[in-house]
Protein backbone atom coordinates (compact mmCIF):
# COMPACT_ATOMS: atom_id res chain seq x y z
CA UNK A 1 0.00 0.00 0.00
CA UNK A 2 1.28 3.56 -1.16
CA UNK A 3 2.66 5.14 2.37
CA UNK A 4 0.02 7.72 3.60
CA UNK A 5 1.21 11.95 3.72
CA UNK A 6 1.41 13.91 6.70
CA UNK A 7 1.58 17.43 6.96
CA UNK A 8 3.01 19.26 9.66
CA UNK A 9 1.12 22.88 10.81
CA UNK A 10 4.29 24.10 11.40
CA UNK A 11 5.09 23.79 8.03
CA UNK A 12 2.22 25.93 6.58
CA UNK A 13 3.03 28.92 4.60
CA UNK A 14 1.34 32.34 5.45
CA UNK A 15 -0.85 33.38 2.52
CA UNK A 16 -0.12 36.49 1.53
CA UNK A 17 -1.62 39.09 -0.99
CA UNK A 18 -0.77 41.95 -3.45
CA UNK A 19 -2.40 44.28 -5.17
CA UNK A 20 -2.44 43.43 -8.97
CA UNK A 21 -0.59 45.74 -10.77
CA UNK A 22 -2.59 48.48 -13.35
CA UNK A 23 -1.84 49.48 -16.62
CA UNK A 24 -0.82 52.73 -17.73
CA UNK A 25 -4.82 53.32 -18.27
CA UNK A 26 -6.07 52.04 -15.20
CA UNK A 27 -7.05 55.00 -13.17
CA UNK A 28 -4.87 54.84 -10.34
CA UNK A 29 -4.69 56.40 -6.59
CA UNK A 30 -2.16 59.80 -6.41
CA UNK A 31 -0.48 61.70 -3.53
CA UNK A 32 -1.22 65.87 -3.47
CA UNK A 33 -0.67 67.67 -0.66
CA UNK A 34 -3.61 69.53 -1.18
CA UNK A 35 -6.47 69.80 -4.36
CA UNK A 36 -4.70 72.95 -6.12
CA UNK A 37 -1.60 70.07 -7.26
CA UNK A 38 -4.55 68.05 -9.31
CA UNK A 39 -4.26 68.37 -12.88
CA UNK A 40 -7.63 67.67 -15.56
CA UNK A 41 -6.52 63.81 -15.18
CA UNK A 42 -7.32 63.91 -11.56
CA UNK A 43 -9.81 64.20 -8.95
CA UNK A 44 -9.25 65.71 -5.38
CA UNK A 45 -10.91 63.00 -2.98
CA UNK A 46 -8.99 64.18 0.26
CA UNK A 47 -9.84 66.71 3.12
CA UNK A 48 -12.66 69.51 2.34
CA UNK A 49 -13.82 67.22 -0.99
CA UNK A 50 -17.14 65.67 -0.52
CA UNK A 51 -15.74 62.28 -0.92
CA UNK A 52 -13.54 63.20 1.65
CA UNK A 53 -12.75 59.95 4.45
CA UNK A 54 -11.86 59.48 7.82
CA UNK A 55 -9.03 56.95 6.75
CA UNK A 56 -6.71 60.19 5.70
CA UNK A 57 -6.33 61.24 9.59
CA UNK A 58 -5.85 57.26 11.26
CA UNK A 59 -2.56 57.88 13.21
CA UNK A 60 -2.28 53.69 13.35
CA UNK A 61 -2.95 51.10 10.61
CA UNK A 62 -5.49 49.15 12.36
CA UNK A 63 -7.90 52.98 12.64
CA UNK A 64 -7.05 53.43 9.05
CA UNK A 65 -8.27 49.75 8.79
CA UNK A 66 -11.94 50.48 10.86
CA UNK A 67 -12.16 53.91 8.46
CA UNK A 68 -11.94 52.05 5.19
CA UNK A 69 -14.59 49.03 6.41
CA UNK A 70 -17.39 51.96 8.10
CA UNK A 71 -16.00 54.30 4.38
CA UNK A 72 -16.64 51.21 2.07
CA UNK A 73 -20.14 49.86 4.08
CA UNK A 74 -21.60 53.30 3.68
CA UNK A 75 -20.94 54.32 0.36
CA UNK A 76 -22.42 50.89 -0.37
CA UNK A 77 -25.93 52.23 1.44
CA UNK A 78 -26.23 55.37 -0.34
CA UNK A 79 -27.42 54.83 -4.45
CA UNK A 80 -26.87 58.98 -4.79
CA UNK A 81 -23.44 59.16 -4.18
CA UNK A 82 -22.68 55.91 -6.13
CA UNK A 83 -24.18 57.44 -9.20
CA UNK A 84 -22.53 60.59 -8.24
CA UNK A 85 -19.34 58.80 -8.17
CA UNK A 86 -19.46 57.53 -11.25
CA UNK A 87 -20.54 60.42 -13.08
CA UNK A 88 -17.86 62.41 -11.16
CA UNK A 89 -15.06 60.15 -11.05
CA UNK A 90 -14.77 58.11 -13.83
CA UNK A 91 -11.65 57.60 -16.19
CA UNK A 92 -9.80 59.67 -12.91
CA UNK A 93 -6.81 59.52 -10.75
CA UNK A 94 -7.86 60.16 -7.44
CA UNK A 95 -5.44 62.20 -5.26
CA UNK A 96 -5.56 62.97 -1.43
CA UNK A 97 -2.51 63.62 1.29
CA UNK A 98 -1.86 59.70 1.74
CA UNK A 99 0.77 57.65 0.36
CA UNK A 100 -0.27 55.84 -2.92
CA UNK A 101 0.44 52.40 -1.75
CA UNK A 102 -1.30 53.46 1.45
CA UNK A 103 -4.74 51.49 1.83
CA UNK A 104 -7.52 54.44 1.48
CA UNK A 105 -10.80 55.57 1.07
CA UNK A 106 -9.22 55.82 -2.67
CA UNK A 107 -9.11 52.48 -3.18
CA UNK A 108 -12.95 52.25 -2.78
CA UNK A 109 -13.92 55.24 -5.01
CA UNK A 110 -11.76 53.80 -7.49
CA UNK A 111 -13.32 50.55 -7.19
CA UNK A 112 -16.88 51.63 -7.65
CA UNK A 113 -16.62 54.82 -10.06
CA UNK A 114 -14.69 52.17 -12.63
CA UNK A 115 -16.51 48.81 -12.16
CA UNK A 116 -15.10 45.35 -13.58
CA UNK A 117 -17.24 43.37 -15.03
CA UNK A 118 -15.22 40.02 -13.39
CA UNK A 119 -15.58 42.00 -9.45
CA UNK A 120 -14.12 39.01 -7.68
CA UNK A 121 -11.15 38.77 -10.45
CA UNK A 122 -9.20 41.94 -9.15
CA UNK A 123 -9.26 45.26 -7.39
CA UNK A 124 -8.46 47.11 -4.79
CA UNK A 125 -9.91 45.31 -2.07
CA UNK A 126 -9.34 41.85 -0.51
CA UNK A 127 -11.82 39.37 1.07
CA UNK A 128 -12.60 35.82 2.51
CA UNK A 129 -14.97 33.29 2.47
CA UNK A 130 -16.33 32.28 5.80
CA UNK A 131 -17.92 29.39 7.23
CA UNK A 132 -21.38 30.19 8.91
CA UNK A 133 -22.50 31.97 11.25
CA UNK A 134 -18.73 33.23 11.57
CA UNK A 135 -19.24 35.16 8.29
CA UNK A 136 -21.67 37.05 10.15
CA UNK A 137 -20.31 36.80 13.87
CA UNK A 138 -16.62 38.54 12.63
CA UNK A 139 -19.27 41.33 11.71
CA UNK A 140 -20.68 42.28 15.77
CA UNK A 141 -20.28 45.73 16.95
CA UNK A 142 -17.68 46.37 18.96
CA UNK A 143 -20.43 47.53 21.94
CA UNK A 144 -21.85 44.11 21.96
CA UNK A 145 -18.07 41.82 21.09
CA UNK A 146 -15.14 43.78 21.08
CA UNK A 147 -12.94 41.12 19.37
CA UNK A 148 -14.21 37.38 17.66
CA UNK A 149 -11.46 35.21 17.48
CA UNK A 150 -12.19 32.23 15.11
CA UNK A 151 -10.20 28.73 14.48
CA UNK A 152 -8.87 28.40 10.51
CA UNK A 153 -6.68 25.54 9.25
CA UNK A 154 -4.21 28.08 8.11
CA UNK A 155 -2.48 31.34 8.65
CA UNK A 156 -1.78 34.78 6.61
CA UNK A 157 0.58 37.39 7.54
CA UNK A 158 -1.83 39.83 6.22
CA UNK A 159 -3.82 42.44 8.32
CA UNK A 160 -6.41 45.23 8.08
CA UNK A 161 -10.28 44.99 6.42
CA UNK A 162 -11.80 41.68 4.68
CA UNK A 163 -14.78 42.35 2.96
CA UNK A 164 -16.70 38.76 4.42
CA UNK A 165 -18.22 36.80 2.54
CA UNK A 166 -20.71 33.89 4.07
CA UNK A 167 -20.28 30.19 2.47
CA UNK A 168 -22.47 27.53 2.46
CA UNK A 169 -21.08 25.28 4.91
CA UNK A 170 -22.33 25.66 8.26
CA UNK A 171 -20.24 25.37 11.72
CA UNK A 172 -21.89 23.61 14.28
CA UNK A 173 -19.67 24.64 17.29
CA UNK A 174 -19.85 28.28 16.21
CA UNK A 175 -23.53 27.91 16.22
CA UNK A 176 -23.21 26.84 19.87
CA UNK A 177 -20.68 28.97 20.41
CA UNK A 178 -22.96 32.00 19.75
CA UNK A 179 -25.47 30.94 21.51
CA UNK A 180 -23.97 30.34 24.82
CA UNK A 181 -22.61 33.84 24.56
CA UNK A 182 -26.30 35.02 23.85
CA UNK A 183 -26.49 35.88 20.46
CA UNK A 184 -29.32 35.07 17.99
CA UNK A 185 -27.50 32.01 16.24
CA UNK A 186 -29.81 31.14 13.94
CA UNK A 187 -30.43 34.94 13.03
CA UNK A 188 -26.50 34.62 12.08
CA UNK A 189 -27.04 31.16 10.42
CA UNK A 190 -29.51 32.83 7.89
CA UNK A 191 -26.55 35.16 7.02
CA UNK A 192 -25.35 34.29 3.99
CA UNK A 193 -23.46 36.54 0.59
CA UNK A 194 -21.77 39.68 1.11
CA UNK A 195 -22.24 40.49 4.16
CA UNK A 196 -19.65 43.40 5.13
CA UNK A 197 -16.66 44.60 5.87
CA UNK A 198 -13.93 43.35 9.42
CA UNK A 199 -10.73 44.16 10.13
CA UNK A 200 -8.61 41.08 11.12
CA UNK A 201 -6.45 42.59 13.71
CA UNK A 202 -3.90 39.13 14.27
CA UNK A 203 -3.79 35.96 13.64
CA UNK A 204 -1.79 33.39 16.05
CA UNK A 205 -1.11 29.44 16.93
CA UNK A 206 -4.01 28.41 18.69
CA UNK A 207 -3.29 27.23 22.38
CA UNK A 208 -5.72 25.94 25.09
CA UNK A 209 -4.32 29.20 27.25
CA UNK A 210 -4.25 31.75 24.93
CA UNK A 211 -6.51 34.48 23.47
CA UNK A 212 -7.86 34.57 27.70
CA UNK A 213 -7.42 38.83 28.02
CA UNK A 214 -9.55 39.45 25.29
CA UNK A 215 -13.21 40.22 25.55
CA UNK A 216 -16.06 39.06 22.92
CA UNK A 217 -17.05 35.65 21.57
CA UNK A 218 -14.27 33.11 21.24
CA UNK A 219 -13.87 29.28 19.89
CA UNK A 220 -13.76 26.52 22.32
CA UNK A 221 -10.43 26.20 24.17
CA UNK A 222 -8.30 23.32 21.59
CA UNK A 223 -5.02 23.30 20.93
CA UNK A 224 -4.58 23.09 16.74
CA UNK A 225 -5.13 25.36 13.82
CA UNK A 226 -5.08 29.08 14.08
CA UNK A 227 -6.83 31.94 15.90
CA UNK A 228 -7.92 34.96 13.56
CA UNK A 229 -9.02 37.65 15.53
CA UNK A 230 -11.49 40.23 14.21
CA UNK A 231 -12.09 43.45 15.21
CA UNK A 232 -14.53 46.34 14.25
CA UNK A 233 -17.25 44.69 12.29
CA UNK A 234 -18.89 47.13 9.56
CA UNK A 235 -22.22 44.76 8.35
CA UNK A 236 -24.58 46.20 5.37
CA UNK A 237 -28.15 46.63 5.48
CA UNK A 238 -29.29 43.54 3.29
CA UNK A 239 -26.85 41.03 2.00
CA UNK A 240 -25.36 41.15 -1.39
CA UNK A 241 -25.66 37.65 -3.46
CA UNK A 242 -22.27 36.19 -4.32
CA UNK A 243 -20.00 32.76 -4.40
CA UNK A 244 -17.15 31.77 -2.12
CA UNK A 245 -13.87 30.70 -2.93
CA UNK A 246 -10.52 29.62 -1.24
CA UNK A 247 -8.34 31.96 0.56
CA UNK A 248 -7.56 35.03 0.42
CA UNK A 249 -8.93 36.73 -2.93
CA UNK A 250 -8.33 40.52 -4.36
CA UNK A 251 -12.19 41.40 -5.18
CA UNK A 252 -13.21 45.15 -6.33
CA UNK A 253 -14.92 47.17 -3.32
CA UNK A 254 -18.43 47.08 -5.53
CA UNK A 255 -19.03 43.68 -4.33
CA UNK A 256 -20.92 45.40 -1.33
CA UNK A 257 -23.52 47.14 -3.62
CA UNK A 258 -26.40 45.86 -4.72
CA UNK A 259 -26.82 45.05 -8.15
CA UNK A 260 -29.84 47.59 -8.31
CA UNK A 261 -28.54 50.63 -6.07
CA UNK A 262 -26.83 52.38 -9.38
CA UNK A 263 -27.67 51.09 -12.68
CA UNK A 264 -24.92 52.49 -15.35
CA UNK A 265 -26.06 54.72 -18.04
CA UNK A 266 -27.05 52.72 -21.34
CA UNK A 267 -25.76 54.64 -24.79
CA UNK A 268 -28.41 54.97 -27.32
Amino acid sequence: MPRRRTFRSDALIPARWAASEPTPLDPRAVQLASASGADAHTAWVGPASHWAGAACHAAHPMQRAAALADYAVQLAGRPDLIIAARAELTGHDLACPCAADVPCHRDVLLDVADPLAGPTRAGHGLAITLARPWASLVLLPEALSPTVVHTRSWCTDYRGALCVIGARRLDSEAVAAAAVAGFDARWHVRQSGWLGVGVLVDVHRATRTCCRHRGGLRPPRRAGGYHWVWAHGARLARPVGGHGFLGLHPVTWSVLIQPEAAPRAVDV
